[in-house]
């Protein structure tokens, strides 16, 4: 037998170990950025909405055809912030809106201050 025949087979075993280890980092890095991106899309979602929301409550109060230009309204100030306006409901003097941003939705409600509340 000569130094460098090995008795047992074990020559590849480390490197097969670390590329597994490599797969599992691999996957758990994965999972998180996923996470991470969901959670971005759900604040981005609730800042259009909100957004949206004020913009088409403050549009009711100034202006004649306030249905039509309030939702209008709430429409493009989705749209820029990188929403789609999914719905727009008018309360009496409130603005109801649901927005989408990727995966996620979100909604808000914006209208005028109750005296004495």
């Amino acid at each position: 037998m000569t130094p460098h025949e090995h008795t047992d087979d074990a020559r590849g075993n480390m490197t097969i170990f670390a590329a597994g280890i490599a797969c599992a980092l691999t996957a758990i890095l994965l999972a998180a950025v996923g996470a991470a991106s969901l959670v971005l899309q759900q604040h981005k979602a609730q800042v259009a909405a909100d957004m949206a929301a004020i913009a088409g409550a403050t549009s009711l109060m100034n202006t004649t055809d306030a249905d039509a230009d309030a939702c209008a309204t709430a429409s493009t100030t989705a749209h820029a912030n990188n929403a789609e306006l999914t719905s727009c409901t008018i309360y009496a003097l409130d603005v109801q809106v649901s927005v989408r941003v990727g995966l996620r939705t979100a909604q808000a409600n914006a209208g005028p201050h109750e005296q004495g509340s």
